[in-house]
């Protein structure tokens, strides 16, 4: 019995030395390859076991594991998250420090926009594996990611966003899967599948870059930040470069490319030295846009050697969708001939050619629309040979031009002046450098704000004796030089009956011309036609000591009856003593300056035609303590600049209800202060 005891000892006593002794050798493996928590991690049947930092969810059906070696792994199905704003950060965001590399698994089909790109926090990741299932990469997806090297792209990739890889300073190598049939990638640089878009340029130490003949687009940012970059030669297929291409490339200093080309365009805008390979001419379409991806082709333009001509029928617009965009040659655009047929040219159609000097208009033109040719900082002199033309009133076409005209007297002028009866308000307004203009007989109007900021100490008018061109000069004190007598005045007896159509032996009332000034019955209201027997504006107000004064919908002048359709520029400015007004229901407009620091108002009703408020049409109305606006139709862009700034600090605006959120906000960026109450 003892024996057997014994024996059952021993065999216990070498089962436990066979535990410890595997311990220690599992334990020296261990320490050969690796301590717990190092990238390798420990060894389980020959193969290496990672630890799991952080897990967390990338989309409906995907996860996300961090793994101890800086491995960040997503698995799953479908799409991943995506975020509106580097701001809006990832569930992952938080751990973007501790990564190295990025693995995509099959069955994620898309990337999110700013999928790794999360503001300020570090960004250490290195490689990005994107699988075959994936279809699409976000805009902005790796921006920022300022140590990545290296990217593979799966076959799957149908669509890569914009901006994608910028700010990857260190980036070098870029793969695409051979059976990709939308991408490739040669010698590293991201090309679209047929080799005619440059995506992205990798950063490696690249001085010299030629692009392959056959490119026909580079996309936003594509060399950007290659600090190693001194030249760029461009082939003749070049029709598109986008946004900020060479963003970042601080030695970059010749570009090699050809006349009249978006290289040039560029060069000369950033200031680049351009060496001429040849020329080509630029052209394409800018006709009607039908929506923001597509246009009419109703007119085309042409580009050679700076004049940029515009040939076809109806409507000029620009759309997004149109290569080439012409505005991109707008650094090389110094003369613009738009010939007979055309007329009208859309919103700011050539807002910042800041190189244009000359402009024909041709007779066609009938409308010319807001802001067209705001900031054309260089532009001198405009023709118009047509005699009727509409430009927007509120947003000026021609503003912070630098239109100068000679004037006749010294051998021709530059401005041949084209409206029929009404010079558009603010037409000229920032014209700086505007010292000269001819007014012919026919302009029975001149609003105010015309000439706004324009330099009237040295300015000159010349125009016809007796004209309104003459009284307009007089009464601002301008100087004026007649250019002969008026031959026939629009408003005589024969042009009156004619215009009317009525018998005046039947005792009919004349109705007066457009801009026509009327006074009211009381004498105290002054009214301008703004169409011949229909409408008119409330001008002014004869007395600015007035306290009270009600805007009719309508007003009796002469026996003809007008509807009051708009209050003008300045009617009440330096009012200091009114504190009630009225407005007539049928008002759609505001003009700039108003109620210009009318101090003692302290309440005021806008209607519910009201489409249009100008700038500073309330500024300073610093007891204002009450605003009703019942409008529904306003729009941010219809509300002229600091329109209610100074008003009472802790006045009352109320608004229609569900217009509530948006008027909040285009209010605060007219004035309001944070302390007024907004409600509905």
């Amino acid at each position: 019995m003892r024996k057997k005891y014994l024996l059952m000892f021993l065999i216990a006593a070498m089962f436990v030395q066979a535990i410890v002794t595997g311990q220690v050798v599992c334990a020296a493996q261990v320490g050969d390859s690796g301590s717990a928590g190092e990238e390798t991690g420990h060894e389980k049947g020959g193969e290496a076991v990672r630890n799991i930092i952080q897990k967390g969810h990338g989309g409906a059906n995907i996860t996300w594991t961090l793994y101890d070696d800086g491995v960040l792994e997503f698995s799953g199905s479908g799409a991943m998250e995506s975020s509106s704003s580097s701001s809006n950060y990832s569930s992952w965001a938080w751990i973007l420090p501790d990564v190295k590399h990025v693995i995509i698994n099959e069955g994620i089909t898309s990337i999110g926009n700013y999928a790794f790109n999360h503001g300020m926090e570090p960004n250490n990741v290195q490689t990005v594996t994107i699988a075959d299932s994936v279809e699409s990469i976000g805009s902005y997806a790796f921006y920022k990611c300022k140590e990545l090297k290296e990217v593979f792209i799966g076959k799957g990739v149908e669509d890569i966003g914009k901006y994608c890889f910028s700010y990857d300073y260190l980036l070098e190598k870029i793969e695409v899967s051979d059976e990709n049939t939308n991408f490739k990638s040669v010698n590293n640089i991201l090309y679209s599948f047929d080799g005619k878009t440059i995506y992205r340029y990798p950063h490696n130490g690249v001085t010299d870059c030629v692009v392959e003949e056959g490119v026909t687009k580079i996309c936003d940012d594509a060399f950007g930040d290659i600090e190693t970059l001194k030249t760029v030669t461009f082939p003749k297929t070049i029709d598109y470069i986008g946004y900020e291409v060479f963003d970042g490339c601080n030695n970059l200093k010749t570009i090699y490319g050809y006349t009249n080309s978006l290289e040039q365009s560029y060069a000369k805008t950033e200031n680049i030295e351009f060496v001429s390979l040849g020329k080509k001419i630029a052209q394409g379409v800018c006709g009607e846009r039908i929506s923001e991806n597509s246009s009419k082709d109703n007119a085309v333009w042409i580009l050679d050697e700076g004049v940029f001509t515009v040939t076809g029928s109806g409507k000029i617009d620009y759309s997004y969708a149109i290569t080439p965009m012409w505005d991109r040659y707008c650094a090389l655009i110094e003369t613009l001939e738009i010939k007979d047929g055309i007329t009208e040219i859309g919103s700011d159609m050539f807002r910042h050619c800041k190189y244009l000097k000359e402009i024909s208009i041709p007779e066609s033109m009938k409308e010319i629309k807001s802001e067209v040719f705001y900031e054309c900082e260089n532009l001198k002199k405009i023709v118009f040979h047509g005699s009727k033309i509409k430009i927007d009133a509120f947003y000026p076409a021609f503003g912070d031009c630098k239109v100068n005209t000679a004037g006749p007297l010294e051998g021709g002028y530059d401005y041949e002046f084209g409206w029929d009866t009404e010079i558009p308000f603010g037409a000229f307004g920032g014209c700086k450098e505007l010292t000269s203009i001819t007014i012919p007989e026919s302009i029975i109007y001149i609003p105010p704000y015309v000439f706004k900021d324009c330099n009237m100490d040295n300015f000159t008018i010349y125009g016809y004796t007796n004209s309104y061109a003459e009284t307009f000069a007089r009464e601002n004190n301008i100087h004026f030089v007649s250019l002969g007598n008026v031959i026939s005045k629009p408003n005589d007896k024969s042009d009156k009956e004619e215009d009317s159509g009525l018998d005046e032996e039947a005792g009919a009332a004349t109705k007066p011309l457009e801009g026509t000034l009327l006074k009211g019955d009381d004498n105290q209201a002054v009214y301008r036609v703004t169409a011949q027997g229909k409408t008119v504006a409330f001008n002014k107000v004869s007395n600015k000591k007035v306290t009270k004064v009600v805007i009719p919908d309508a007003v009796v002048i002469n026996g003809i009856k007008y509807k009051v359709i708009s209050i003008s520029d300045s009617a009440f400015n330096g009012c200091k003593k009114l504190n009630s007004v009225t407005i007539g229901k049928n008002v759609t407009k505001i003009g700039n300056k108003a109620f210009f620091k009318c101090v003692s108002l302290k309440k005021i009703n806008i209607p519910s035609k009201v489409i249009k408020i100008g700038k500073k049409a309330f500024y300073g109305c610093n007891r204002l303590k009450s605003i009703i606006i019942k409008t529904k139709k306003l729009k941010s862009k219809a509300v002229g600049a600091q329109a209610f700034k100074n008003i009472y600090k802790k006045a009352v605006i109320k608004v229609p209800k569900q217009q509530k959120k948006a008027y909040q906000k285009w209010l605060k960026k007219k004035g309001v202060a944070k302390t007024v109450k907004i409600s509905r």
